[in-house]
């Protein structure tokens, strides 16, 4: 990892094996993907005004299921490689520090714990989750040049796609500080540490909720149709 690069973890102490399957589980994309399909066989049929953008939105919207089982893949990874670091981390500690494994024995081991991390797994986690972003975002705004189609908005992928990444500590946004990291549930997350006496202007609720809502404005707009 390059020198001054931070990679936040914060986790449940529990098996990341036992999650529920709902979020975790790929294909979040394919109701979306099939609304889309005859949406667009009716809507934009080829050689109409609206053909070629709806050719791109389709295209982007492979993209996003593409990346969202590479995100959820790496993200149990990851997920899997910080968890059993950290528990052989306090085993070994709790070894020499009979103060420590007494203290571990009444610590509820569901509670978030935040630790560092580094591994390839992250780095492709957090690639993948930026360009998710960036790539929603630009959908959302081809969606608005299609009919039926305008009103499509979500802003919790403006928000971290504007005030996280593109126009960080611009503008409204104050958020100069890196990190990134990923918690149970929620998933990967941009930004989540804060330095500095003001409270953070944006912060990020995590990929999984972030993919959800968007995937709820896609399946409602098409579902109206």
């Amino acid at each position: 990892m390059a020198k001054g690069s931070h990679l936040s973890v914060k986790l449940r102490f529990r098996d990341p094996s036992n999650r529920g399957e709902r979020p975790m589980s790929p294909g979040a994309f394919d109701d979306v993907l099939a609304k889309f399909d005859i949406f667009r066989d009716r809507q934009c049929p080829p050689g109409s005004a609206a053909s070629h953008r709806a050719h791109e939105a389709a295209s982007l919207l492979r993209e996003l299921a593409f990346l969202d089982g590479s995100i959820i893949a790496n993200f149990q990874s990851a997920s899997q490689d910080a968890y059993l670091k950290a528990v052989s981390v306090m085993r070994k500690a709790a070894e020499n520090d009979p103060k420590l494994a007494q203290a571990l024995a009444n610590v509820d081991l569901s509670q978030p714990r935040q630790f560092v991390a580094s591994s390839d797994n992250l780095l492709r986690l957090q690639a993948d989750t930026s360009t998710f972003y960036y790539r929603a975002h630009r959908l959302l705004g081809v969606l608005e040049a299609l009919p039926e189609l305008e009103g499509v908005e979500c802003n919790e992928i403006r928000i971290v796609r504007n005030q996280l990444l593109e126009h960080a500590g611009q503008g409204k946004s104050n958020r100069e500080d890196w990190s990134f990291g990923f918690a149970d549930e929620v998933g990967p997350q941009l930004r989540p540490l804060f330095r500095g006496s003001q409270p953070p202007s944006h912060s990020d609720p995590g990929y999984i909720p972030n993919r959800d809502a968007l995937i709820a404005a896609l399946t409602d707009a098409l579902s109206a149709v």
